[in-house]
């Protein structure tokens, strides 16, 4: 039997506690079940919440909770990558992202890659690692996926100890920068690094 301390795979409980409960705020003490529902509602919502919104401490360890950023210079700092990778005369060019980081992946980049084109898809990023390669078939990847742009972080940026979305960042950073396949572009604000593939 597997232990799993994530919270997510809680969910399938849901249904038949929610079953569970409507049973006995119908035939039982409805006040006590009503009361003690709404209760831990109530819980989740201030705690999760409050912490996504900057009131409180986070509640969780989980990695996927992070509180909402009000600093706008991590946007501006994307937008730049956006600004320098995505040319309007070169559509359907694809980008690699060498890192998952909070303030740096593909999800974002395409977001603001579309923004900045006004709606228009132009050009796509994608990422180098998804969680389901190991680091041998990620630098393989690096090597073989067709990409104009291979855009990562600073290695004293990326996530210590490395998380399982970017177990081969810091090496691909490494091989990148000392190969001649990719030549430096860009880096900004010491964090962001832009890199021109010279095969594609």
């Amino acid at each position: 039997m597997q232990v799993n301390n994530d919270t997510r795979f809680l969910e399938p409980f849901l249904p038949p506690s929610a079953v569970l409960m409507a049973w006995l705020c119908a035939r039982l003490q409805r006040f006590a079940a009503s009361g003690a529902l709404l209760a831990a509602a109530l819980a989740q919502f201030v705690l999760g919440y409050g912490y996504a919104l900057g009131w409180s401490q986070k509640g969780s360890h989980q990695p996927w909770l992070l509180a909402a950023e009000r600093d706008p210079t991590a946007r501006a700092q994307l937008q730049a990558v956006v600004d320098a990778t995505c040319d309007p005369g070169r559509p359907h060019d694809v980008n690699l992202v060498g890192v998952q980081h909070p303030r740096l992946n593909s999800m974002a980049a395409n977001f603001y890659a579309v923004v900045a084109q006004s709606g228009r898809p132009v050009c796509r990023y994608a990422p180098l690692e998804d969680g389901t390669l190991k680091p041998p078939a990620v630098l393989l990847k690096l090597h073989k996926f067709v990409h104009r742009y291979y855009i990562t972080v600073m290695p004293e940026k990326m996530p210590s100890p490395p998380d399982f979305l970017n177990l081969a960042a810091a090496t691909a950073y490494a091989e990148v920068m000392r190969s001649e396949d990719w030549e430096h572009v860009q880096t900004i604000d010491d964090t962001f690094v832009v890199f021109r593939s010279r095969r594609f």
